[in-house]
């Protein structure tokens, strides 16, 4: 066996640590990158950091393994609630749903423990208000925080779930959308026996036949329910009317906290975008103490302390590159959707990524991290940078229009309806082709169906639209 020596050349692309921060910092979100930074800066001294908004104390769902035993063993009364005010005076003053909820649980006529047991469910609700924790997968949660405890947790963790979804807003703590209308209605019949009839068909279809409603499969439902269309549809009418996500109306305040990266004005009769204030970092280099580093970095015994220069210098080019990068895209987006910003989503052109990626000299992949979770504030409100990319479709004229501009024509027929005579998804096709667009019936209901606008036969009875 013979030993052979030879030579090879190969290419390699290798990312440097500065690149991964670039790549990393330009996906992020205002809100992300805001994290992120505070983190750094706590670990690297040569930096300032200033938040925009304040951090939320933690939530009291999650402070239960330090009030766990207290409460499993007291014999307090019903009415003494000092432990638990202890734990309430840690939440945020601003109005959420699990201070809403907590606020409700400390007047439960309950031992202390359970009222703790029901916090902690309360502080496993996600966006919705569902709980979708199973109680065995809470009770191991338990479990491991609190090793020393009892067989009867089930039992007391389903009594508390008990109570949480007796609280309000109605249908609070289901596990899934079927629970949640069906907590409602039956809240609904107990405050008023008279309302049984009514909601008796609106209780079945939410019970068993969610799932053909979800497909509009109206004719199985009247036919397993045995009941007229008018019946039907009245029913739908009183499911949609129900609220689907409780905790939508507290969700409210978190959406304030989305800051525009950019800002799009008209400026010489032309739409031109630029950074928004609100939204750049308050991140900065303590250039005294900067001063004292590159005094006292030159020997190998300071090298950590000349590494901590560097990388702040280099977060801080990055960042700015961050906002250069941004400002580009949205502009080179802007710049071609200017008859959006002037007339509305009917004007839409048809946009890809790989455009503005050729038009700007960057990757695709590049123009991706911009245009995700990056957000345009303008005249006619704030969208997601994504809301401006769409497919093309073909016009009479052999031009092309966006799909988003002919999901605005069709919401745009479909309002000026006459509501007893509903248009049809073909008679839709038929009024946008005289307006030059080629479009299939097949696209025009699918079209319909992302607007969440009922086929024609439940529009003629009033229904408007379906979540």
């Amino acid at each position: 066996m013979g030993i052979f020596l030879n030579t090879q050349v190969s290419q390699n692309l290798s990312l440097t640590p500065q690149l991964q921060q670039a790549i990393h910092l330009l996906q992020l979100s205002s809100s992300a990158l805001e994290e992120e930074l505070a983190t750094i800066a706590d670990e690297n001294p040569l930096l300032e950091f200033e938040r925009t908004t304040e951090t939320l104390s933690e939530p009291i769902g999650h402070q239960i393994s330090n009030f766990y035993e207290t409460a499993r063993g007291s014999s307090k009364n019903i009415n003494d609630d000092d432990g638990l005010d202890l734990q309430l005076d840690q939440t945020p003053s601003q109005i959420t749903l699990l201070t809403h909820l907590e606020e409700q649980i400390r007047h439960l006529p309950h031992s202390e423990f359970q009222k703790v047991l029901t916090v902690y469910l309360a502080g496993h609700l996600d966006e919705r208000g569902y709980l979708r924790e199973s109680i065995g997968e809470l009770k191991k949660d338990l479990i491991s925080k609190v090793p020393d405890t009892y067989t009867a947790l089930d039992e007391d963790l389903n009594k508390s779930l008990n109570l949480l979804q007796s609280l309000d807003p109605a249908g609070i703590g289901a596990r899934n959308l079927s629970e949640c209308l069906l907590l409602q209605i039956n809240r609904k019949i107990t405050r008023n026996m008279k309302e049984r009839g009514r909601w008796g068909l609106a209780k079945i279809i939410a019970e068993h036949h969610l799932e053909d409603l979800a497909k509009r499969n109206l004719q199985t439902i009247k036919k397993v329910c045995r009941k007229s269309d008018e019946e039907i549809l009245s029913a739908i009418k009183l499911i949609q009317a129900l609220d689907h996500s409780p905790a939508n109306q507290f969700n409210e305040i978190e959406t304030q906290w989305i800051i525009p990266d950019t800002i799009v004005r008209s400026v010489k009769d032309k739409w031109v975008a630029e950074i928004n204030p609100a939204s750049r970092p308050k991140l900065s280099l303590n250039n005294e103490l900067a001063k004292v580093f590159r005094e006292h970095c030159n020997t190998k015994a300071n090298a950590g302390l000349h590494q901590k220069l560097l990388e702040a210098r280099w977060l801080l080019k990055n960042i700015a590159q961050r906002e250069t990068t941004i400002l580009r895209v949205t502009n080179e987006i802007v710049s071609r959707q200017q008859n959006f910003f002037s007339r509305g989503a009917t004007e839409m052109q048809p946009l890809i990524l790989k455009e503005i990626a050729q038009s700007l000299d960057l990757h695709e992949s590049t123009i991706s991290r911009v245009t995700t979770n990056k957000y345009i504030s303008c005249s006619r409100g704030i969208f997601e940078l994504k809301h401006f990319f769409s497919s093309q479709l073909t016009r009479v004229d052999g031009g092309s229009i966006s799909s988003t501009a002919v999901q605005a024509l069709i919401q745009d027929i479909v309002s000026e309806e006459t509501p007893d005579k509903p248009v049809s998804d073909s008679a839709i096709a038929s009024i946008l082709e005289s307006q030059g667009h080629l479009v299939a019936r097949r696209t025009v209901t699918k079209y319909r169906e992302l607007l969440h606008i009922p086929a024609t036969n439940m529009r003629r009875h009033g229904i408007a639209s379906y979540k």
